[in-house]
């Protein structure tokens, strides 16, 4: 499947000379937004709420997979490595809760200055699934992103307990004398 680039990138792009490309990586974690690209310079984007987000240059993200789609309608993943990226950010990842949160990246067209041309193009969007690392020299992380279709294919276990009652709703009480029942004997038609 195409991407649509949107007229604006395009209008800026066939006025400048592209000159290279970034990926733009953005992972959303419990107590803070992991921001990172590929290119030489840190780069700012205005989101959809107009603010300004930074993307921290880590000079080289690493590897990204292939970005797979098809006509099915089935769960796709791409691989992110980082690779080279300082001992902070590596102990970002390993602190925080990295399963389930939301992941986007992008491809941004730059020009000779490392300047962005237009608007990035969104490749992928999912939730991080499961997360490699190597320390070293070379710290090394490997996320696998799914994208949300994964989540149909993943089992939702609820039990009729009282615990799993109060979860959803903490005040309810119907569920309460459910373990009190569970041994009683019951005698059916005298």
């Amino acid at each position: 499947m195409t991407r649509p680039i949107n007229a604006k990138t395009k209008n800026a792009a066939s006025a400048r000379e592209v000159a290279g490309v970034a990926h733009l990586f953005q992972a959303k974690l419990d107590l803070q937004n992991l921001r990172i690209t590929n290119a030489p310079r840190n780069i700012t984007i205005s989101n959809n709420e107009n603010e300004e987000i930074t993307f921290t240059s880590v000079g080289s993200l690493g590897n990204v997979s292939a970005v797979e789609e098809g006509a099915e309608l089935q769960a796709y993943s791409i691989a992110v490595t980082l690779a080279g990226i300082n001992k902070e950010l590596l102990a970002i990842a390993l602190q925080q809760h990295y399963q389930g949160r939301a992941a986007k990246l992008w491809l941004a067209l730059l020009d000779k200055n490392s300047l962005i041309i237009g608007e990035p193009i969104l490749l992928f969007a999912g939730r991080i699934d499961a997360m490699q690392w190597n320390a070293g020299e070379n710290a090394q992380i490997i996320l696998n992103i799914q994208n949300p279709l994964a989540d149909w294919e993943r089992p939702k276990l609820s039990r009729y307990t009282n615990s799993e009652q109060q979860k959803l709703f903490p005040n309810d009480k119907f569920f309460e004398f459910l373990n009190s029942l569970a041994e009683k004997p019951i005698f059916w038609g005298s």
